[in-house]
């Protein structure tokens, strides 16, 4: 790396980084069994009346659960329904209270010893809608992929290209698109794994590598491994960046506030000055809710990770000119003009406001009105008589009624079994069709049990394309005919043989035997054997006329033998072959009970290439014999049906049939399904004819008209029930004022700035308005705070609009932010990171995305050293708080100035401009202004601050030192001293002059 900013040594950055790195990675170790995480509940288990979002995108709730009332239902049926919604109402209540953790929904579970967690991770929020109850699992971010951390040896070329499409917005949730990434994801992590579609938990560990849908919703601590693999890609880049770089030599200005607290209004603060703004909270909701607290203005220029698009789309259509941003100031101007005036202004009669006269006079009014100023609000809100009258209709819930998305699965359930049922009609599928129910769902297990092994076995399809010379087809069709099962019975009992067979090769693997040409090992293996345990008792081999019967008679047999390329004279060399002997022995044997079965196998190949065929064979055998009580059964269940099973072909036919069948069964359920749905809408006088089209469109199988007919009900009830609440209101205002009921009766585009002054305007037409003293000067600071925050906001979008590129701010958890954001450097002005929340040192990479960080809140303890070893480093410790790092290696930098944070809209009233948004803390410490000898002026503030009887003393110290000074050379010497803002010149100079009238009558001169 080469040496940037102040001559700072690369070596030493690249030491902190590679630190930061192993700090990251061994702070907690990595996770691959979704039964470590402390809270994991399997959406496998969700009640069916829960409806899931598949399509929901970032922001968007995958599924709800309303409030569950703590009395069981009285009717038993519904009992289980109700414990099911009960159960998931408190898991969800837990999750929302969850703080210092993240929630996540994880897909993909892998299945891969030592492995057993999921691939993608999407991050959610558990929001509890405090007026109802509901429970709302909405999906916050985009989703991760987890393989890296997972599978540490994984080659990550292999998948990088799939992580950037995860990354783009692949994978979210449960779209469509989580399904093709994890099948990507198979296919190219190189090894053989299915993957299924099933939400079910793979509870079985061992077996072959797999990977399952298996949605769940995971609690998992903030992750570390995103980290590590940042700060391994800083590593790579040649330059380090001004905030880093002073971590490794502190100098000059410190880059470090902290403050208390009020994360919400110093946020607010900064991007109003138009300043680009990181914050880093504890978690999702937390970072929600301190989007929630800012001001509407100023808030849509941060992204949620969940809203990162929509800012950033936001950001590129929108325009603010110098003329919006003038007039804004203007009224800003007048209402800050205006504040000033009613705070000089003496008590004396007040006329009443216009806003305050607009209800008539009407005597005997009581003194509070027939409706509350909500009421009111509410009631100039709700439309007039437009439409059909639809209090004369009967109240229809559309939420009781079935959802569009449940009527429209039934149709078309009904139609697809129908119409499959339909094609596949034959005489076996009516003669099945005519069994017991429970009769069809045990066949309908068996058939699933035996297609499932013939797929294994790879034959699938119809029986005429299979190989009749595959040992598991003659194996299958001598199982459905009943025929020669001792002749398959001596064959699977040979199988212990072949597993002896291939252990013993793996022992004697590396030997090369070499038997003398046409031997018998019948023969040898005795004689080898016998020769074996002789030298094996320690008896050395003889010569001559001392040699042993066994010696002489192996030799004379064995001779020609060769145990790598020697004569077997010792234990060792026996035993390889002995094994070897037995091993021909073990392969003769099969081929004999194998050919009896009118299977054959080469026998001039070599006998590992024959050992490994018989087990490949026996493996396959073992397959269908596991399917002989199967079999049995299903010819069982047949019996007296006429649907004869003796031959492949017979199956093919009689699983079609099932299958038939089954549809039918489907096809009638949903029928039955959908007359239920359509009786359980009850037809009653009065109904509200949307129900009649609901009830028409499931007779018609038209989901789309029912959807229609759901909304129209829906819209239709919310008609009702403003009729009737705007009959109610109207009807207590008509007891009382019927005038100012026929008033309220017709559209006015002033009713929403007349009724916002209700009780006033009723105080003054009753004759009882006494108007409190300081009511008007509170409305016109309200007027003016409101003027402020809109110019406040608009220089702020005006700040961001003017940089080079416009990018939004962030507001994000602080363990997500390596995944959402790119490291380039310097990106953000200031990075605000509100809370420690336990946060260690290898949260450093925040100073390489900002040159400056406010702290907001206090320290935390010690950390607990990590869970792996990591090499000391002279800068800092592992157990080391970020906060207390921080606040030791820099002193608390002092409040900023006013123009501590500039933005392009401050800065265009200076010269030179400095850079827009960049942060105008000095380098080094401020110098102190000089001493003025003279006196010395008041601090320049707003004129809006200083009280009347300050202003008075001001313009009489002026006058009484020049007193041949006209009114105007008063007020600009005035104006001058004080050195108010620029922009509040009319505003002073009203007040000055307002201040020297006063002086005058005061005094008693003109």
């Amino acid at each position: 790396m080469p040496d940037q900013g102040r001559g700072r040594d690369a070596e030493a950055a690249a030491g902190l980084l590679r630190f930061l790195r192993d700090l990251a990675a061994a702070r907690r170790a990595p996770v691959r069994d979704v039964g470590a995480y402390p809270q994991v509940h399997w959406l496998a288990g969700l009640p069916g009346d829960v409806y899931v979002e598949a399509d929901a995108g970032p922001g968007d709730v995958l599924f709800s659960v309303p409030v569950i009332p703590l009395t069981p239902p009285a009717v038993l049926a519904e009992f289980d329904g109700w414990l099911a919604l009960r159960h998931w109402y408190r898991i969800l209540r837990d999750l929302a209270a969850v703080r210092g953790q993240e929630t996540v929904l994880a897909t993909g579970l892998l299945t891969r010893r030592p492995v057993r967690d999921h691939l993608l991770h999407t991050p959610v929020r558990i929001a509890v809608d405090e007026r109802s109850g509901r429970i709302d699992v909405v999906l916050t971010g985009p989703a991760a992929l987890r393989d890296r951390e997972l599978l540490p040896g994984l080659r990550p070329e292999r998948t990088d290209w799939l992580r950037e499409s995860v990354q783009a917005g692949q994978g979210l949730g449960l779209n469509a698109s989580v399904a093709d990434v994890l099948r990507k994801w198979a296919a190219a992590a190189g090894e053989d794994m299915a993957f299924r579609e099933d939400w079910a938990p793979d509870d079985a560990p061992g077996g072959p590598a797999r990977i399952r849908l298996a949605p769940a919703l995971v609690v998992r601590p903030p992750g570390r491994a995103p980290v590590a693999d940042l700060y391994q890609e800083l590593l790579g880049r040649s330059r380090i960046p001004e905030g880093f770089a002073r971590l490794l030599g502190p100098a000059g200005r410190s880059p470090i506030m902290h403050v208390p607290g009020g994360a919400a209004a110093l946020v607010a603060d900064l991007l109003g000055r138009g300043v680009r703004v990181l914050v880093a909270t504890a978690d999702a909701t937390a970072a929600a809710d301190l989007h929630a607290a800012l001001p509407p203005g100023i808030g849509t220029l941060c992204a949620l990770p969940a809203t990162a698009a929509r800012v950033a789309e936001r950001l590129r259509t929108t325009t603010i000119g110098p003329a919006t941003l003038g007039e804004l100031a203007d009224r800003e101007a007048q209402a800050a003009w205006r504040v000033a005036e009613l705070r000089e202004r003496a008590p004396a009669e007040r006329p009443v406001p216009l806003e305050h006269a607009w209800i008539p006079a009407r005597p005997g009014l009581p003194a509070d009105p027939p409706i509350t100023a909500p009421e009111a609000a509410e009631l100039i809100g709700l439309p007039a008589g437009t439409g059909p009258d639809r209090t004369v209709h009967r109240d229809v819930d559309p939420a009781a009624l079935p959802s569009a998305p449940y009527v429209r699965t039934l149709v078309e359930t009904e139609h697809r079994a129908a119409e499959r049922a339909r094609r596949a009609d034959t005489e076996p599928a009516r003669r099945l069709r005519r069994c017991d129910v429970t009769v069809l769902a045990r066949l309908d297990g068996n058939a699933a049990t035996i297609n499932a092994a013939l797929r294994d076995l790879g034959l699938t399809g119809h029986p005429g394309g299979w190989d009749l010379t595959d040992h598991a087809v003659r194996a299958f069709t001598d199982a459905l005919a009943r025929r020669r099962p001792a002749v398959w019975a001596r064959v699977a009992e040979l199988s212990p043989q072949v597993d002896w067979a291939v252990e013993a090769l793996e022992r004697i693997a590396g030997h090369e035997v070499v038997l003398p040409p046409d031997s018998d090992p019948h023969r040898l293996a005795p004689a080898a054997e016998d020769l074996w345990q002789y030298l094996a008792e320690g008896t050395g081999p003889k010569r001559g006329p001392l040699r042993s019967g066994a010696q002489r008679q192996a030799e004379r047999l064995l001779q020609g033998a060769e145990v790598d390329g020697e004569p077997p004279a010792t234990p060792d060399s026996l035993e390889v072959l002995h094994a070897y002997l037995n091993v021909l022995l073990v392969c003769q044997d099969l081929q004999y009970v194998w050919e009896e079965a009118d299977v054959s196998f080469p026998a001039d190949v070599p006998v590992e290439d024959r050992i490994a065929r018989f087990r490949r064979a026996h493996d396959r055998l073992g397959r269908v014999r596991a399917l002989l009580p199967v079999i049995e059964d299903t010819g069982h269940l047949l019996t007296g049906s006429g649907i004869p099973i003796t031959h492949p072909l017979q199956w093919y036919g009689f699983s079609a049939a099932l299958e038939s069948a089954l549809l039918v069964q489907d096809a009638a359920r949903a029928t039955t399904d959908l007359n239920a749905l359509r009786d359980s809408i009850p037809a009653m006088p009065h109904d509200p004819p949307e129900l009649h089209a609901a009830r028409t469109a499931i007779d018609a199988r038209d989901p789309d008209a029912y959807a229609r007919a759901l909304e129209e009900l829906a819209k239709a009830q919310r008609q009702r029930a403003a009729q009737i609440r705007r009959a109610e209101l109207l009807e207590r205002v008509r007891a009382v004022h019927p005038g100012l009921a026929d008033l309220l009766s017709g559209p006015d585009e002033e009713w929403p700035d007349r009724i916002a002054h209700w009780d006033a305007a009723w105080a003054v037409a009753a004759g009882t308005a006494r108007p409190p003293e300081g009511a008007w000067l509170a409305d016109a600071e309200a007027r003016h705070r409101k003027a402020s925050a809109e110019l406040h906001a608009a220089r702020a979008w005006a700040a961001v609009l003017a940089r080079p590129d416009p990018a939004p701010s962030w507001i994000a958890p602080l363990w997500q932010i390596p995944e959402l954001l790119p490291p380039e450097p310097d990106s953000f002005d200031v990075v605000v990171i509100d809370g420690e929340h336990g946060a260690g040192v290898e949260a450093l990479f925040l100073f390489w995305l900002a040159p400056r960080a406010v702290l907001v809140g206090q320290p935390g303890p010690d950390l607990p050293p990590p869970d792996a070893p990591v090499p000391a480093h002279p800068l800092v410790t592992p157990e080391t708080s970020l906060f207390t790092f921080l606040l030791d290696r820099f002193p608390e930098a002092p409040p900023p100035r006013e123009d501590a944070w500039s933005s392009p809209a401050d800065d265009a009233e200076r010269s030179p401009a400095p850079v827009p948004g960049r942060l105008a803390f000095d380098e080094s410490p401020p110098e102190p202004e000089p001493e003025e000898e003279e006196e010395q002026q008041p601090r320049a503030r707003s004129i809006v601050t200083y009280k009347r009887p300050e202003l008075v003393e001001l313009v009489r110290e002026i006058s009484e030192a020049g007193p041949g000074l006209s009114d105007d050379e008063i007020v600009e010497t005035a104006r001058e001293r004080l050195g108010c803002p620029a922009d509040e010149e009319m505003l002073a100079g009203a007040r000055l002059r307002f201040a020297l009238e006063s002086l005058r009558e005061t005094s008693g001169t003109e």
